[in-house]
């Protein structure tokens, strides 16, 4: 017959008529150790269930213990993930997690003396530089958590944020798991969201406007890249061979062109309209390539994130939008399909098949006349 009236404690009854006391303690190393103790009688039994209960309690183990602020978020975040167990199975849990020390340390606490053992285990230098960078940066953005109390959610999340390619935000990911797994947490679960494709389309002149304002606006420095994409229909992937230096922007009044040294289809010459250039000569910079990559890799992935960021929010991103743009809009103004293949790098077929729409003549003469001076008097 057992008693349920204790939570911590029990006395049971034997078969022999005989009582018990059952109660569980924990080991130093956090093992879980059984205790029992034979009592005379019922009375002498609930007298010791009353006794262990009030020791064993949470309140008697915070008034006997000094707990140490880290302590103490480790003790709420057991309790609040599993408010019902007994204070035994928390002792065992917690002191299961405490074993190991460096999962009750601070991610700034950790990380001096993760990137001695890195510097000191690592043979490649330069994946080394890199991945102390990328940890670096996430202990700046966790450096006073607990790490053990750091969820996958959190992390994932901090993975979104990150301004970088989408092949470096698994970079990221790789250096942030061996950090974890050094501290013996496995973070392998870690999911690195991937930036959402849009489908492909045609932005509308209105669209196309509100575009290049916003740049003007926001992102100076993308303006020009913004420029040639839009009104020169290259690909963005080969905004790693366009130069400054290749750019003639003499007679801004006058169409030209610009020679694409490399690229998906090889070299070629590339229309450069004069609305192209009235943009360009609104640019300030005037040397190197016409994408800034700064002291980053080149890489075509970081020219696709940094487009995607010049479409205001209050317009729908079109996968390639600029390219079918400009495909539509100069079949439609000029009628010539053969010569804008030729200058996108592509064949009539997949110009007629992927990239043209049909669009009125009336928009798409339009679409040539988004000069920086009718951009400023619409949202004057």
């Amino acid at each position: 017959m057992k008693n349920r009236k204790f939570k911590l404690c029990r006395l049971v009854r034997e078969n022999d008529g005989r009582y018990r006391v059952y109660w569980n303690t924990v080991n130093p190393d956090g093992t879980t150790k059984n205790n029992k103790r034979r009592v005379r009688d019922r009375k002498e039994g609930l007298e010791k269930c009353r006794m262990l209960e009030e020791e064993l309690s949470r309140k008697g183990l915070n008034e006997e213990m000094p707990v140490s602020p880290e302590d103490r978020i480790m003790m709420e975040k057991f309790y609040k993930t599993s408010p019902s167990i007994s204070l035994a199975e928390f002792i065992r849990r917690y002191m299961g997690c405490v074993s190991h020390p460096r999962q009750g340390r601070t991610v700034r606490g950790l990380h001096a003396e993760w990137k001695k053992h890195r510097l000191l285990t690592s043979p490649n230098r330069e994946n080394l530089r890199m991945t102390l960078a990328r940890v670096r940066l996430f202990k700046e953005a966790f450096g006073n958590r607990i790490v053990s109390a750091i969820r996958k959610e959190e992390a994932e999340q901090w993975l979104f944020g990150l301004d970088v390619a989408e092949k470096t935000r698994q970079h990221y990911r790789s250096a942030v798991i061996s950090f974890f797994k050094w501290c013996d947490i496995d973070m392998s679960g870690i999911k690195c969201p991937r930036a959402v494709h849009p489908e492909p389309g045609t932005y509308t002149v209105d669209e196309a406007a509100q575009i290049l304002h916003y740049t003007k606006t926001h992102r100076k420095n993308m303006l020009a890249p913004l420029a040639i994409a839009m009104f020169c229909g290259v690909r963005l992937s080969e905004f790693a061979y366009i130069t400054w230096e290749e750019l003639d922007l003499s007679h801004p009044d006058e169409d030209g062109d610009f020679y694409l040294a490399g690229g998906k289809t090889g070299r070629r010459i590339v229309h450069l309209p004069s609305v192209a250039k009235k943009w360009l000569l609104a640019c300030e910079r005037r040397h190197g390539l016409v994408f800034d990559f700064s002291r980053c890799k080149i890489h075509a992935d970081r020219i696709y994130d940094a487009f995607r960021r010049i479409i205001p929010g209050h317009v729908e991103a079109k996968q390639n939008g600029f390219r079918h743009s400009y495909c539509t809009y100069k079949v439609t103004c000029f009628g010539n399909m053969s010569d804008v293949a030729d200058e996108m790098g592509n064949s009539i077929q997949m110009i007629r098949k992927h990239y043209y729409r049909p669009t009125r003549k009336k928009d798409a003469g339009l679409y040539w006349k988004l000069t920086p001076e009718y951009v400023d008097s619409i949202f004057a």
